[in-house]
Order: structure tokens, then C-alpha cells, then sequence
């Protein structure tokens, strides 16, 4: 996986963003509602830079693609006084919001596809809007949240992978 992510990051492709993403999603490790970023946040909060750091070597592969998870890296890594490792992170931050942008139009008939709810709202941030509304949508076997933002657009996001997870977990 590594690797992939590395050819990811390098050449910011559909196609290379797609291959990382469908990696972790069969991780039998993956969970989309994990509470791994939660973990990093805590951290931060607790002004913990190696707990941060911690927190995110021990979430993979779930939040290898998780725009946020790397800003907050990116932070506790500056906290630290590691300026380059932080620019690092910054820019994989970046190129994973790049690799959700490339998967479709956020459109319902071409939604985003993403591993996280926190890969919407990193997204929105990106695209410098707010949220009014979200809004669980089951269409032809597909599990999409629809987030009404405060300036009249739509974004639709595919969230058909974590739901399966998610019932696969709660079935045992």
C-alpha cells in the first residue's frame, strides 16, 4: 500500500487515488467510523504533538487518505519545531482533498467518493463553504449523505463502503 500511496502523491490521478482508496477499504483493519481521528484530536487539544503522531501511526490505514488527519499531523509536527515534516504533511493534506476532487462531480449522479464523513467536511472546508443541512440518502442500493450548503449547492458524497463496514461490524 505504501508504495501506491507514494505513486498517489507523486502523480495525483483518479486512477492512483482510486487504487490507495480501494486498498484501505478492504483492510480488514478499515473502518470508516472508527474513532481514530477523534484520537489525534484529543491529543492536540492535550497539546501532545507525539500523541498526535502516535495516534495516527496506530489508525492505519484508516486515515491514510483522511485530509484532516494530516493537517493535524501537520500541526503537532510544527509544534515540534519540524518544519519540513510538517510542509509534508501539509501537501498530503492537500493531495488527498485533490484525490476525493478527482472520484466525481459531487453530483448525485457522480458523487465523491470518500472513506470518512470527516473526508466531506475537509472537503467543504476546501471549497470554502458552510454546511446547512446533511441528509442520508439510500438510491439503487447506494448510501449517499447530500450536504445543503448555506449558498444554495449540493455536494454529494458516495458513502456506500463505510455503511457496509458498518454493518458487517455490527453483525459480528
Amino acid at each position: 500500500m505504501h508504495d501506491q500511496f507514494v505513486a498517489f502523491l507523486t502523480n495525483p490521478t483518479r486512477d492512483s487515488f482510486l487504487t490507495v482508496r480501494a486498498l484501505v477499504a478492504a483492510h480488514p483493519n478499515y473502518d470508516g467510523y472508527s474513532n481514530d481521528f477523534r484520537a489525534m484530536e484529543d491529543a492536540l487539544d492535550r497539546n501532545d504533538p507525539a500523541g498526535v503522531k502516535d495516534a495516527f501511526a496506530r489508525a492505519q490505514p484508516n486515515l491514510l487518505l483522511s485530509p484532516g488527519a494530516h493537517l493535524l499531523l501537520s500541526v503537532a509536527l510544527r509544534a515540534e519545531g519540524n518544519e519540513q515534516a510538517a510542509d509534508v504533511e501539509r501537501l498530503i493534506c492537500f493531495r488527498c482533498v485533490e484525490g476525493v476532487q478527482l472520484t466525481g462531480a459531487g453530483t448525485a449522479e457522480s458523487p465523491y467518493l470518500v472513506l470518512r464523513t470527516s473526508d466531506e467536511y475537509d472537503l467543504l472546508s476546501a471549497l470554502d463553504k458552510r454546511l446547512a443541512s446533511q441528509h442520508l440518502v439510500f438510491d439503487g442500493g447506494k448510501s449517499l449523505d447530500r450536504l445543503v450548503c448555506e449558498d444554495g449547492t449540493d455536494l454529494w458524497f458516495d458513502i456506500t463502503e463505510m455503511m457496509a463496514t458498518a454493518a458487517r461490524r455490527l453483525s459480528g
